[in-house]
């Protein structure tokens, strides 16, 4: 399968912003999770509660990762920017491939934090980068490399700068 361009990755990431996707991902896991406790506790059959309980974990997940996609979207307009470097390191598991970024910008400093690529296939290299900001945010909100676009799972970590 190839790798998607950045504009198919830009398209893909605004139409993530116009859809209903992020309520129904919630909403796909909050009301089994009801029906579940519904049925528990009507039936008395309390063994039902840790799958109502881990069907609200996953919703909680999934809510607590829409904020970042939100920043992103809103990043891909924002005249903020600035020109940096990103390294991309590979952790494999034998259930899954986390991504890291160490993004590092001239005047905006070090940031490090995890990162799911949408259409293309990281390696572990160094990038040159521009890094998108917005009002209120101190971190990049959005990565564009030639290869594909970088957004935040979570709040980035902030590094010491190297002297």
């Amino acid at each position: 399968m190839r790798d998607s361009t950045q504009e198919e990755q830009l398209e893909t990431l605004r139409s993530m912003g116009r859809s209903w996707v992020g309520l129904a991902a919630q909403g796909m896991f909050v009301v089994p999770a009801l029906i579940v406790f519904y049925k528990a506790f009507t039936l008395r059959e309390y063994g039902l509660i840790p799958i109502g309980a881990g069907l609200l974990l996953f919703a909680a997940v999934v809510f607590q990762g829409m904020p970042h996609i939100r920043r992103a979207i809103q990043g891909i307009d924002s005249d903020d920017r600035c020109e940096g470097t990103a390294q991309i390191s590979i952790e494999e598991s034998s259930e899954t491939t986390y991504y890291k970024a160490i993004v590092t910008t001239p005047l905006r400093g070090r940031w490090v934090f995890h990162f799911q690529p949408q259409g293309w296939t990281p390696e572990e290299v160094v990038l040159p980068v521009e890094c998108r900001f917005i009002d209120g945010v101190e971190w990049p909100v959005l990565v564009v490399a030639e290869p594909g676009l970088i957004s935040p799972r979570e709040v980035p970590k902030a590094l010491m700068r190297e002297t």
